[in-house]
């Protein structure tokens, strides 16, 4: 029996996905704890706690990095106890950090990482994007896609979508966090027909998000950051509503089919973007061009990651 633990990490799916890794990896029976002062086996810790200088410094960091201000001329930064960002906990045998999103791993004396920084060293860090396990079938604990969604089958995602006819609407979006870019980009967009917006940033979440997006042509998707690697569950989520997805992110792994999606980065600014969005909503055989393509052009595995995951257990 291995004895698990989870640090900054949300009591959702999420820890479902990380258990039926470690369940595959090891083949042992878990035990979950919650008690952060108890001896565990193996301990996750992700980006979305109050515990990191992302948060709070806490106050004894500050303190010690203050007196190695100008004996070090900032070299203390690399020492792991002193560093930005979370450290492991020393009651766990073995660290792990998770992060699908949003921040990239921590410096520190972590046994491995399941990041969407492909980047990392591969002998510790093995790329595991959000997609793979919000938007697949990969792990039997997703039943249901972030959009509220039926999980496709990866062979879905790798085949042609049969076109029908146009969907009624333009293009929607939902937006919780108003980042510049996503509002120039429904500035640009408003100017070819209209943009309905849903999310947290407009007061009106949707419970079904992907049948919401049904009803639209296409939908606007821009990730969080432009980092390399850095892809979520927002493309793949459009593509599964039925839509063509108006993207911005960096996917260097090439998993995704840049056919299948109108990429930001691929224009050389974004009147240019916007003008073959506007292109394609008024040809229809363009259109249908777009939306036949299969989202995927490479099949995703979790062989890396529960090899790394069992590694770290058998060390």
């Amino acid at each position: 029996m291995l004895v698990i633990r989870f640090r900054n990490l949300p009591n959702d799916i999420s820890r479902d996905w990380l258990c039926e890794l470690v369940t595959l990896a090891s083949q042992e029976t878990l035990l979950i704890t919650e008690d952060i002062k108890s001896k565990v086996d193996l301990e996750f810790t992700g980006p979305y706690g109050g515990e990191s200088d992302d948060y709070k410094t806490p106050f004894l960091k500050r303190l010690q990095r203050f007196g190695y201000i100008k004996i070090t001329k900032g070299h203390h930064l690399s020492v792991p106890n002193l560093s930005a960002g979370l450290q492991p906990r020393k009651n766990a045998t073995k660290n792990i950090w998770f992060t699908g999103e949003n921040q990239r791993p921590p410096q520190g004396e972590w046994n491995g990482f399941l990041s969407f920084d492909s980047k990392l060293n591969k002998s510790n860090n093995v790329y595991l994007p959000l997609w793979m396990l919000t938007s697949t079938n990969l792990l039997k604990s997703t039943k249901k896609t972030f959009w509220e969604q039926e999980v496709p089958k990866i062979s879905d995602l790798l085949k042609k979508r049969v076109f029908g006819s146009p969907r009624k609407y333009f293009c929607c979006s939902f937006i919780g966090k108003t980042y510049a870019m996503r509002l120039h980009a429904l500035h640009e967009l408003s100017k070819i027909s209209s943009v309905d917006v849903f999310g947290q940033s407009v007061r009106n979440v949707r419970k079904s998000p992907g049948k919401d997006a049904s009803k639209y042509k296409f939908c606007l998707c821009f990730e969080n950051d432009i980092y390399p690697g850095y892809v979520t569950e927002k493309p793949l989520e459009a593509y599964i509503a039925g839509t063509v997805p108006l993207y911005f992110g960096y996917d260097i792994e090439g998993y995704l089919n840049p056919k299948a999606i109108i990429n930001l980065l691929e224009f050389s600014d974004i009147t240019e973007w916007s003008k073959y969005v506007k292109k394609v909503h008024s040809n229809e055989r363009l259109y249908k061009y777009h939306f036949e393509q299969p989202i995927l052009q490479r099949k995703p595995e979790l062989s890396d990651a529960l090899k790394l995951i069992r590694k770290i257990l058998d060390e």
